[in-house]
This record gives C-alpha cells, sequence and structure tokens, in this order.
C-alpha cells in the first residue's frame, strides 16, 4: 500500500490557510525545525514516513480530510502572500486569521502602501 505523497504546494497553502508562519507549524510539529519546514515548502526535500503522518494528522484535525484541495491559486492565498511580502519589508509582524477575509487583507495592504 503505497503512500500519497504531500506535495509541496500543500504543505504552503495548508500553512498559510491556518495563518501560521513557519515557526510556529515547527513548533506545533514539536521536532520538526524550521529549517526543515522551510525545505519541505521549497521542494528541497520531501516529509515521509513519520513526519508525513503527523503533517497529514496536523492538517486533518485542523482544517479537515479536504485541506490538499487548499489551493495555492486562490485569491485569498496571492492577497495574503502579497499582504505578507509587504509586512515583511517593512518589519511588521502580521497575525493573520483563517477568518480574515479577502477584503480585510486587501484593507491592510491598502493601510501598508506609502501615502502619496
Amino acid at each position: 500500500m503505497g503512500e500519497t505523497p504531500i506535495l509541496v504546494e500543500q504543505i504552503k497553502a495548508a500553512r498559510i490557510y491556518l495563518g501560521l508562519t513557519q515557526a510556529e507549524l515547527s513548533s506545533e510539529l514539536k521536532g520538526a525545525g524550521i529549517t526543515t519546514i522551510n525545505r519541505w515548502e521549497n521542494g528541497h526535500s520531501t516529509p515521509t514516513g513519520a513526519w508525513r503522518v503527523l503533517l497529514e494528522d496536523f492538517f486533518v484535525q485542523r482544517i479537515g480530510r479536504n485541506w490538499r484541495s487548499i489551493s495555492t491559486r486562490s485569491k485569498r492565498y496571492r492577497v495574503e502572500q502579497r499582504l505578507r511580502e509587504m509586512a515583511g519589508e517593512q518589519g511588521i509582524n502580521l497575525r493573520i486569521s483563517p477568518s480574515d477575509t479577502v477584503e480585510m487583507l486587501e484593507r491592510q495592504i491598502k493601510d501598508l502602501q506609502p501615502s502619496e
């Protein structure tokens, strides 16, 4: 019985959907370092064995059985990525909740843009 691999984009999309940073996900998984999470998300390694099972269980508990279907192509994902990038450039630490709507995130982007 073969195991279904977890794809790079699935890990990152699910983490962002939950509003977690890589450090927060690392802390939740208790043992996976930030470097490991980063390597998974950037495709330099793949979670296998116990790590694959732990990730699967974590995301199923937090999101549900369909967690793998969260798309990196969704508008929310793209808007959140843009907001995180802008905040990072300005040295602002964000806490984004899964309940934040796209409109709420877009307002935060507008607030971060320089005034004219």
